[in-house]
């Protein structure tokens, strides 16, 4: 608060003691007219003075939104943190560009003020920021813009890697001769000699009988012929009952479309 009134104490006094006076552009400012500012500006007119209504140029253009007129101011070192002296229409005394800006939702010259080094955390006569206007008419996408940002975290830097042990290698030891088996020669036992084979006793020879005598009376006899079968009587086979088939019922015809109702 003591800068503020700082600021508008020397203002005044410059206003009164030194005829600094920012009135024709302020004018300018006012009318939007690009070449009229750069008119004045070339002509010498301060640009950081107030004028008769407690103003700055630069608080004019940001009021009628005149976004290449306060690009022109700041190119000309307009000071983007001086506020207003007097009270105009809605906006209090002691009110910088940035807080006029928040009251009227202008992102887009909020944005340029800001990026010109504007302190958005300069409250006026009546106590409020410009982010206390945003957040009081709802305008969310100027409270983004006044919002600061945390800022971004160091990289957490990476453990370091374990670190291996590289173990020597060994020269392969020589692999240990194969045991030397020694036979020793076993005195083997006489194969056994084959037993002798008996020779088989003469056999008596065989006496056949005549034919005749072989025949069997049975066998002389007259065989008798036999006797004619009579054929045996057919048994008349049973009639089969005749069966009748079911008549089948066919089914009923479909009908066509219903008859038109007339």
């Amino acid at each position: 608060m003591g800068r503020f009134w700082l600021e508008i104490g020397i203002g005044l006094m410059g206003v009164a003691l030194w005829g600094q006076d920012s009135t024709k552009l302020s004018k300018a400012a006012i009318g939007g007219d690009v070449a009229k500012v750069q008119k004045a500006l070339a002509a010498g007119e301060p640009v950081n003075a107030y004028d008769k209504w407690g103003w700055t140029p630069l608080g004019w253009a940001v009021f009628y939104r005149y976004p290449p007129v306060t690009e022109l101011l700041l190119r000309h070192q307009a000071d983007v943190n001086k506020p207003t002296v007097k009270a105009y229409s809605n906006i209090p005394v002691g009110s910088t560009p940035v807080v006029i800006c928040a009251y009227y939702a202008q992102d887009e010259l909020l944005a340029t003020l800001l990026k010109a080094g504007a302190d958005p955390s300069i409250p006026n006569a009546a106590g409020k920021r410009a982010l206390d206007y945003a957040r009081e008419f709802g305008y969310e996408s100027t409270v983004a813009l006044l919002t600061p940002r945390p800022a971004p975290k160091a990289p957490v830097a990476a453990p370091p890697a374990p670190r291996t042990r590289v173990v020597p290698e060994t020269a392969p030891t020589a692999a240990a001769p194969p045991p030397v088996t020694v036979e020793t020669a076993v005195p083997r036992a006489p194969a056994p000699r084959p037993a002798p084979v008996a020779s088989p006793a003469p056999r008596a020879p065989e006496v056949t009988a005549p034919a005749e005598a072989k025949a069997s009376p049975a066998r002389k006899a007259v065989a008798k012929k036999p006797e004619p079968r009579k054929p045996e009587p057919k048994k008349p086979e049973p009639k089969k009952p005749e069966t009748k088939k079911p008549e089948t019922k066919k089914p009923p015809i479909k009908p066509s479309e219903p008859p038109a109702i007339k």
